[in-house]
């Protein structure tokens, strides 16, 4: 498969926030309030279950509902804003399962975290065969999120990237 080699337009990007309901169902009314705000102030883009969007306490399919139901947002707000989804997982296989959900539900791009459940056995070959295998079945372009604080301080340098 192989994600296409696509740059996200310049601009302002905006962390989009998972609101919850008291018995903990997704708080669809909150998310239109907010991503409705943020797309009348006129972001580039929505990155949607980064690690302020609540991803980790989602359930797969609540991951691509909530995609799903801002793309909508942005058709209807007649916004040219991307949506950038969170995709990390620890493996290629749930990572590649995770983008393909996103770009069903309407993501442009995929934001993914190096694996670090393992961290002692993470090195730059181990994270660079990762991203590799990650990009080549992608069906997104792939976008290296390199946040050391929720990753076991592992850090993917610029070395590694233009690699």
């Amino acid at each position: 498969m192989g994600s296409a080699t696509r740059t996200p337009p310049f601009g302002v990007y905006t962390p989009v926030v998972a609101f919850f309901n008291d018995d903990e169902s997704i708080n669809y009314n909150a998310i239109t309030q907010h991503v409705s705000r943020l797309l009348q102030a006129g972001v580039k883009g929505l990155v949607v279950h980064g690690s302020n969007g609540e991803a980790t306490h989602l359930l797969s399919d609540e991951r691509a509902q909530v995609i799903r139901h801002i793309r909508g947002l942005v058709s209807r707000f007649n916004s040219d804003a991307v949506i950038i989804a969170g995709c990390s997982a620890n493996s290629v296989l749930k990572t590649v399962r995770h983008i393909q959900a996103a770009c069903d539900a309407g993501a442009d791009f995929a934001l993914v975290l190096p694996p670090s459940y393992w961290s002692a056995a993470m090195n730059k070959q181990v994270i660079k065969a990762f991203y590799l295998g990650v990009a080549s079945k992608s069906p997104l372009p792939v976008l290296i999120y390199n946040f050391p604080g929720v990753t076991s301080d592992i850090d993917v340098d610029s070395d590694l990237i233009l690699e």
